[in-house]
């Protein structure tokens, strides 16, 4: 067996889906094998909202989904 010489990950992204769109599959691959995979998001769903005054739920909704998809995909941080 081949041993995991990565012992962590760092993904860096645009928005809070981009890692799970683009690299969803690796980080997981990587996790699995042991490696931390953190994740580094520079946006915050800020920009997802339709109605004035809708930012605060948007920013909310879209940090605790990010947060639960990375947590799925085995993402340390």
């Amino acid at each position: 067996m081949k041993e995991n010489k990565v012992k962590s990950v760092l993904v860096l992204a645009g928005h809070l889906d981009d890692s799970i769109l683009a690299v969803g599959g690796i980080m997981r691959r990587f996790a699995k094998a042991g490696a931390k995979v953190h994740v580094f998001c520079f946006g915050n769903n800020d920009e997802a909202y339709a109605q004035i005054g809708g930012q605060p739920l948007a920013v909310k909704k879209g940090m605790s989904q990010a947060v639960a998809a990375h947590r799925i995909i085995g993402a340390s941080s």
